[in-house]
C-alpha cells in the first residue's frame, strides 16, 4: 500500500488486458479486468479517463481472484471467480471497429506520476482457447406483452404540461392536468389502422403541432399512415402514406420513431418498420426518404444540445433474431440484419450516415440523452449500454443493475444544480427498468451522471388502486421523469400509468387499459 515512505499506491494493477496495437497505451481499442494492490478488483475505464488511469468506476469481490476475459465479435466480457469454477459477469464493453486480430496477455502497470517504487506480482494458471462458452438467454414473461387498447408509451410537450399517450387500439389520448384526466385526441380517426400508433412527437417550440405514425395489417398487407395536427389534435390530416408504421407489431413496445430536431424544430425524421428513415424540412408537411431501407428501424432521437451544424440524429435498428430469441411475437416484414447504431448528420442537403456498433443478436429499443452531446444510454435487447465517446465505445450497465436482458424504457430528466454560491450548472438523473423484471421496485437510477453506480430509486415502492391487484414489474415500456416537477415520475405496463409524486416511493394507476 501506498505510504509517506515508499511511495507505492495502491491504485496500481496487474490483470488480464486486450489491445489493438502494441506502440503505447492509447494504440487502439483496449479492455481488461485487474487485481489492484489495495486489494480491489476492477475493470476498463467505463467513463471518460481523463486522468489516464484506465480503471472503471466500481468495484468487484475482493476475494474474486480468479479472472477471464470472453470475446464474442465485438463484445468483450470480463469475469471473476473465487474458485475459477463458478463465475460471475463484472462487465461487458462493446469496441465497434476492434480488428478481429488482437493482442492479449497479462499486464503489470503503475499509475502514472503516482510511485516512487517498484512492485512485483504474479500469475498461474493462465490458459488462451478458442472456445467461446454460450450464453443463456431470459424470455420475457408472455402476460406481459402489449394488449388491446394498452398505453405503451407517453410524450410530453416542451412548452406546456399536456401528455400524449399513444395506444395499441384506442388512438392517441391526451391529458392537460398531469394525467389525472384523459381525452382521446383522435379527431375523427376511427379506422383500425389509424388508431394502433406506433409513435407521436410533438413540435418543441409550437405544441400546436403534433405528429401521430400508425398502422395495422388489414386484408393481409400493413396499411400506415403519418397524421399531423396544428391545433393540438383538434384536426388530423394525413402527410404521408410511404412510412410503415406497425402499431400492434412487436416494436410497438420500443422507443419512438418520430423526432423533431429541438434545434431546428423544422427538421423532422421519421422511420417505420422496414422502409427506410424519412427527412422533412418542413416541420413534418412532406416527407422524402433518405436511406437505412431494408433495416429495422426501432428508435430515433436527435441530440438534444449539440455543436454539429443541422443537429444530430441517433437511429437504433434491431436483429429480427431477437424476436424470437425474447418470446416477442413475429413482424409483419421480416429482414435479415444485425442490430445497428448510426450518428446521422442532419445539416441542409442530403444526411450523412456513420455507423458506429453493429452486432448480431443485438437489437437496439430506447434512446435516452446526457447533458454531454457523446454521452448516450440505451436500452437493448441485452441490457442497457452507455457510450460517452461517440459511438467509439459502449459500456454495459450492470452495476447494481439487472444485466443481460430486455429493457426498453429508459429515462431521463435534465435539470440545474447550484455548485458553488452563484454558479449553477446542468445535471442529468437517468432512469431505467427491466421489461420483466422480479423485482417489486423494478426502477433504477443514476443521479447526476450516467458513469455513476446505479440504485433502486425506492426499495419499497407502494402502488395504488381501486382494489385491483397490480404491480410495477409487469411489461414496463415507458419512463417518464416530468420536465417540470422534480418528484414526478410516470411509468407505462401492461396495466396501464402509473404516476409518482414523491420520487417513486409510491405510484398511482391514473389510467388503465382498456378493454
Amino acid at each position: 500500500m501506498r505510504n509517506d515512505e515508499n511511495g507505492f499506491h495502491g491504485a496500481n494493477w496487474l490483470g488480464l488486458y486486450i489491445q489493438e496495437g502494441l506502440q503505447g497505451p492509447w494504440d487502439g481499442k483496449r479492455f481488461g479486468i485487474y487485481c489492484l494492490a489495495n486489494g480491489t478488483v476492477k475493470g476498463a475505464a467505463d467513463f471518460p479517463d481523463l486522468g489516464g488511469g484506465y480503471l472503471g468506476i466500481p468495484s468487484f469481490p475482493k476475494d474474486h481472484r480468479w479472472l477471464k476475459i470472453v470475446r464474442r465479435e465485438s463484445r468483450f466480457q470480463a469475469f471473476t471467480s473465487a474458485d475459477g469454477k463458478t463465475w460471475q459477469k463484472a462487465m461487458e464493453q462493446i469496441l465497434p471497429t476492434c480488428k478481429k486480430d488482437i493482442h492479449a496477455g497479462l499486464l503489470f502497470r503503475s499509475v502514472p506520476g503516482k510511485s516512487r517504487s517498484l512492485f512485483y506480482g504474479s500469475f498461474d494458471n493462465v490458459t488462451l482457447t478458442p472456445d467461446v462458452p454460450q450464453e443463456s438467454r431470459q424470455a420475457i414473461r408472455r402476460e406481459d406483452l402489449p394488449r388491446f387498447g394498452q398505453v405503451t408509451a407517453l410524450v410530453q410537450a416542451s412548452t406546456t404540461n399536456t401528455l400524449y399517450a399513444r395506444t395499441n387500439g384506442k388512438g392517441l389520448l391526451k391529458s392537460t392536468d398531469g394525467g389525472e384526466s384523459w381525452q382521446p385526441a383522435n379527431a375523427g380517426l376511427t379506422t383500425p389502422d389509424a388508431l394502433v400508433v406506433r409513435s407521436v412527437a410533438v413540435h418543441p417550440k409550437d405544441d400546436s403541432i403534433v405528429l401521430w405514425g400508425s398502422g395495422c395489417v388489414v386484408d393481409g398487407k400493413l396499411k400506415s399512415g403519418l397524421f399531423r395536427s396544428a391545433d393540438r389534435g383538434k384536426s388530423w390530416k394525413r402527410v404521408s402514406a410511404d412510412i410503415d408504421f406497425d402499431g400492434q407489431g412487436p416494436t410497438t413496445i420500443f422507443g419512438e420513431v418520430i423526432a423533431f430536431n429541438p434545434g431546428n424544430p423544422g427538421v423532422v425524421a421519421a422511420a417505420g418498420e422496414t422502409g427506410g428513415l424519412f427527412f422533412s424540412r418542413d416541420a413534418g408537411e412532406t416527407w422524402e426518404n433518405v436511406g437505412l431501407k431494408r433495416e429495422r428501424v426501432t428508435c430515433l432521437s436527435f441530440v438534444p444540445t449539440t455543436q454539429e451544424e443541422g443537429g444530430v440524429l441517433i437511429v437504433g435498428t434491431f436483429d429480427d433474431r431477437e424476436f424470437e430469441t425474447l418470446g416477442l411475437g413475429k413482424p409483419v416484414s421480416p429482414v435479415k440484419t444485425p442490430g445497428r447504431i448510426y450518428w446521422v448528420g442532419a445539416k441542409a442537403g442530403k444526411p450523412t450516415f456513420r455507423p458506429s456498433l453493429e452486432a448480431e443478436d443485438f437489437g437496439i429499443t430506447n434512446i435516452g440523452h446526457d447533458v454531454h452531446e457523446n454521452f448516450v444510454t440505451f436500452a437493448t435487447t441485452r441490457s442497457v449500454y452507455y457510450t460517452w465517446q461517440h459511438g467509439n465505445v459502449f459500456a454495459q450497465r450492470l452495476y447494481n443493475l439487472p444485466a443481460d436482458m430486455l429493457y426498453t424504457a429508459p429515462g431521463y430528466r435534465q435539470f440545474m444544480k447550484e455548485t458553488r454560491v452563484g454558479e449553477s450548472r446542468t445535471k442529468s438523473t437517468t432512469y431505467a427498468a427491466p421489461f420483466s423484471g422480479q423485482e417489486k421496485s423494478p426502477v433504477y437510477c443514476v443521479p447526476e451522471r450516467t458513469t455513476g453506480i446505479w440504485s433502486i430509486l425506492s426499495g419499497n415502492a407502494q402502488v395504488e388502486t381501486q382494489g385491483s391487484t397490480v404491480t410495477l414489474n409487469a411489461g414496463i415500456t415507458c419512463i417518464l421523469p416530468d420536465k417540470d416537477q422534480e418528484n414526478t415520475l410516470y411509468l407505462c405496463n401492461r396495466h396501464g400509468v402509473f404516476k409518482s409524486a414523491d420520487k417513486g416511493k409510491s405510484y398511482k394507476l391514473i389510467l388503465t387499459r382498456s378493454p
